[in-house]
């Protein structure tokens, strides 16, 4: 354990990380991860609320619900919040991140976020896209709808570093 590099946030994401939290190992990782000095940020779907446990060990979750464009990646899910993501948000460091194609989207974003009581200030859209080109299409349109809608925006930086790579 020693030799590994010290960092100062750790993202667990993939797939939906909060299925394994009733697993002793899963609180006992993020335990460990806060002992070597590095905060716990957990990327999240929303369809799972995370346990006191859990909660109480992470400095920061990404909530990042699947509209209907989201196709293979939504699966089964709907786009609504699982309950108690309200209270999670009202007491914990929590942001709402959904990517948005157009206009609708963006009010969705918003009235799933009124809905669940979340505060505006911690609600992000970004474009939807897999290549610079697409990207940088919609970034107009996305900013401009963000504006009217009174939430944040953001760029997909790792899409347009790296593309569709995996694995960074």
């Amino acid at each position: 354990m020693d030799r590994l590099p010290s960092a100062p946030i750790c993202v667990v994401t993939g797939g939906e990380p909060l299925l394994y939290q009733e697993r002793a190992a899963f609180p006992a990782l993020l335990r460990m991860i806060r002992d070597r000095g590095t905060q716990v940020h957990i990327e999240t779907n929303g369809t799972i609320v995370p346990t006191p446990e859990v909660e109480g060990l992470v400095d920061l979750f990404v909530v990042s619900p699947k509209l209907a464009h989201a196709h293979a990646q939504k699966g089964r899910m709907t786009p609504a919040l699982a309950n108690g993501w309200s209270d999670v948000a009202s007491r914990s460091n929590a942001h709402l991140k959904i990517v948005v194609e157009t206009r609708d989207d963006v009010i969705e974003a918003s009235a799933i976020a009124a809905s669940s009581g979340w505060n505006r200030q911690r609600i992000w859209v970004m474009p939807e896209g897999v290549d610079t080109a697409t990207l940088d299409r919609r970034w107009p349109d996305v900013c401009a709808w963000a504006i009217e809608a009174g939430v944040n925006v953001t760029h997909r930086l790792h899409v347009l570093a790296w593309g569709e790579e995996r694995g960074h």
